[in-house]
């Protein structure tokens, strides 16, 4: 019999990054639960293909359900019985197996998964904190390498910065405005009691009851006379004691109404000061964002579900209770959902605390009907595809929108080149099923996190498949926009939006050279370009929320990626279906640059703003009810 020949699993090889120290081995009895993406098994029908599908109106598109992916496109039972017969004789165990998601599940030991895939598992140490990873690559036997997309789990390395703090603004703007709507309140509250206690004085005296009591008191003076005997004092008192009575429950009454409302108006007052206040500072709130980006009117994202992928900390319902109430916006339907041992887990990392209340918030004042979805995962690549694939195979909420806030330098991806192709499965899986995702495009500007010398943007906000958010920096005043930049405060914070061109994806047919002119380029090369439209991401003019009690100011490009997640809810609602994958349609039509605000001003270090589009601020800042319209109307647009 001859020996089984062994091949390198493509895309598993990588090296560690130099910031990454290996300080040992795995101990071999270390538990390990590793997930295997199988290839779509052979159909008759191709699966759609996304640019194609990309190209046409939502109006005239035809989406795939999820239970029309897993009956056709699902895996091969063939290609997951070999590969768990190939796995059984090292004693690892298969978890779950699910043919419709083309997923196996596996658990075991470090010395078992080591020898199953001929690879040496390592710890290393990276920023003060240990994970586990292997170098090298994966090994697997050379008929069963075309099966398998993908081995995710043995590889442990954030795939995310930890963020020591997002982008924010300090406190002072925040005491600045409780000073300033206390002092402005003061006088506004007294001419209300004024008016309260004039208009109690009005209703006592046009009260029947009121009215009666003083008649029957007149009446009876009249019957007494000049007689002061104790016989008519008492005849008095009895014929006296009902109106009386009746009297006094009318003046309670009216005192308590106007005393309602006199509370209910003070709190009105107080609370239109301070976000006036607020205002002034340069502070925003979601909803006066959404209507200066002219969301479409008349929505509130009501029907739409809006996934929302996160790889670690968690949230206060407290705090997102308290952030509505100041708002005045009723409750939202949220729900989490638990994800390869991931958790909402609030107070253990407070930046990603933030992180989470800054996506969740967001999008509940943008789009306070919508449904949320909150998918939980531990931070690494494995979490990453998992909460991505629970989100898109979700058969009970079904998002038609995506919203991911957690990047990373394509100069860490491009070692992880199989991690990628997961993704990019999945995104793929999203354009047949119509989910829009949104992505941030970074908060540290044309060189990312790395600062090698080189220029970077980040991942998964250069996949072609998604929409890449970047930042700006919005001054307006009341519901007009007064000027719009890009964001960069590395004089302040440090960090500046990110955007570029892309190394691990070529330049995809709808950026062409008249839409994402060579001019741009400045040396970033000739990949796909980032972002495609930009927001208010500055900390200065960032956003109002809650977060363990607190009332805090945050911003970022994981600011935007929410808010556009939002915007795009409410486009689906007014468009009556899903835009889903947008991209090829917009910067082929040739009216776009109806639908945005170009802007012209700024720079992320390396790259400028200019007319069009650019590698800093996109085609520009979405006019949400122009997009829409867009988006119903591009038949007959394309280029």
């Amino acid at each position: 019999m001859s020996e089984q020949q062994f091949v390198m699993l493509d895309g598993s090889h990588h090296a560690a990054h130099p910031s990454c120290k290996p300080v040992g081995m795995v101990p071999a009895t270390q538990q390990y639960e590793v997930s295997i993406l199988l290839r779509r098994r052979g159909n008759a029908k191709p699966f759609p293909d996304p640019q194609a599908l990309g190209a046409l109106p939502p109006g005239e598109r035809t989406y795939l359900s999820i239970e029309d992916i897993e009956k056709d496109y699902g895996a091969d039972p063939a290609d997951a019985e070999a590969i768990i017969a190939y796995l059984a004789p090292f004693g690892l165990t298969v978890q779950s197996t699910d043919l419709g998601k083309r997923s196996i599940i596996v658990e075991g030991l470090a010395v078992q998964f080591a020898a199953a895939f001929r690879t040496t598992l390592l710890i290393f140490t990276q920023a003060g904190s240990l994970h586990r990873s292997y170098v090298g690559g994966l090994q697997v036997p050379e008929d069963l390498a075309d099966s398998i997309i993908a081995i995710t789990g043995l590889d442990e390395r954030p795939v995310s910065i930890t963020r020591h703090q997002p982008a924010r603004a300090g406190s002072d703007q925040i005491d600045q405005a409780n000073a300033d709507a206390s002092q402005r309140m003061q006088s506004d509250i007294n001419t209300q009691t004024a008016n309260a206690l004039t208009s109690i004085n009005d209703d006592l005296a046009a009260h029947e009851d009121i009215k009666t009591l003083q008649k029957t008191h007149e009446a009876l003076m009249q019957e007494m006379g000049a007689s002061n005997s104790l016989a008519a004092m008492n005849a008095y008192g009895r014929k006296m004691a009902e109106p009386l009575k009746r009297a006094n429950e009318a003046a309670t009454a009216v005192i308590a109404e106007h005393g309602d409302t006199l509370a209910q108006s003070a709190q009105q007052t107080a609370q239109s000061h301070l976000l006036a206040a607020i205002e002034r500072t340069g502070i925003k709130t979601a909803p006066q964002i959404a209507e200066l980006y002219d969301f479409p009117e008349d929505t509130d994202g009501s029907g739409q579900c809006i996934g929302i992928v996160e790889l670690g900390g968690g949230y206060l319902k407290s705090d997102l209770d308290a952030y509505l109430a100041f708002l005045g916006l009723p409750d939202v339907d949220i729900r989490d959902v638990e994800v390869a041992g991931g958790a909402n887990a609030p107070g253990l990392i407070e930046p990603y605390d933030a992180e989470v209340a800054l996506d969740i918030q967001v999008i509940a004042g943008a789009a306070p009907g919508a449904k949320l979805v909150v998918y939980f995962a531990p931070l690494h690549a494995r979490g990453f595809v998992e909460a991505v694939q629970a989100a898109l195979y979700d058969k009970d909420a079904r998002p038609s929108v995506l919203s991911i806030s957690w990047d990373l330098s394509e100069g860490f991806w491009l070692g992880s080149p199989m991690h990628v192709r997961h993704l990019e499965d999945l995104f793929e899986t999203a354009a047949a099923l119509g989910v829009t995702i949104l992505c941030s495009a970074g908060d540290y500007g044309s060189a990312t996190t790395l600062h090698d010398g080189q220029l970077w943007v980040d991942y998964p906000a250069s996949s072609p498949l998604a929409i890449g958010c970047g930042g700006t920096t919005l001054s307006s005043f009341g519901d007009a926009t007064l000027d719009e930049t890009v964001w960069n405060t590395f004089a302040t914070f440090g960090q500046a939006t990110g955007g570029g061109f892309s190394k691990l994806f070529p330049r995809p047919a709808w950026q062409s050279e008249e839409t994402v002119p060579f001019t741009a380029r400045a040396g970033g090369g000739d990949g796909r370009g980032v972002p495609d439209m930009a927001g208010n991401a500055n900390p200065s003019t960032g956003y109002l929320l809650q977060v363990h009690g607190k009332t805090t100011v945050i911003g970022g490009t994981s600011a935007v990626a929410p808010l556009f997640a939002a915007m795009m809810a409410r486009i689906n609602e007014s468009l009556g279906t899903a835009a889903g994958y947008i991209n090829p349609l917009i910067y082929q039509a040739k009216d776009r640059q109806t639908a945005f605000e170009d802007v012209t001003i700024g720079s992320n270090g390396s790259y400028w703003a200019s007319d069009g589009w650019d590698p800093v601020s996109g085609l520009g800042r979405p006019i949400g009810s122009a997009l829409r319209d867009l988006l119903r109307d591009a038949k007959g647009n394309a280029q």
